[in-house]
């Protein structure tokens, strides 16, 4: 059944099916969660659209992929990459969401900023020992 599952002497090994022979619910889990910073800092420097981020993560997780089995450093596996790939879509989603979120938040800083301000220019105006103050 394991049939694009090699194991090597020289220490190579690749498994091409997914979610067979995977290293646990946790090994995937921490896939996941190293990739999510690398989908967050390439939406923010770069501001590549979704698809474009996406596909520069899923490559370089192909990348390192093929560099431990090249080296044989590691176990090659298509787990490491699909869940690499989706921790780097929810670094791109968390990204979005909380950009949107800080517009809206500087959207309202700035109209509250604006209120206080007449406000307070309001009582400057009509309070004397204030206007000393300011």
């Amino acid at each position: 059944m394991y049939l694009s599952f090699f194991q090597r002497a020289s220490g190579r090994s690749l498994n091409l099916i997914p979610f067979v022979n995977d290293g646990g619910t946790r090994e995937m889990l921490l896939n996941v969660l190293a990739f999510v910073p690398l989908g967050w800092f390439l939406r923010k420097v770069t501001h590549f659209k979704w698809f474009s981020a996406l596909s520069v993560i899923f490559l370089i997780t192909l990348i390192f992929e093929t560099l431990q089995y090249i080296f044989a450093i590691g176990a090659s596996d298509i787990n490491d990459i699909l869940m690499n790939s989706l921790g780097g879509g929810i670094g791109l989603i968390l990204f979005q969401l909380l950009k949107d979120k800080s517009k809206q938040k500087n959207r309202e800083w700035f109209r509250n900023s604006a209120l206080c301000f007449d406000v307070a220019n309001s009582i400057a105006s009509n309070c004397p020992s204030f206007r000393t103050l300011i």
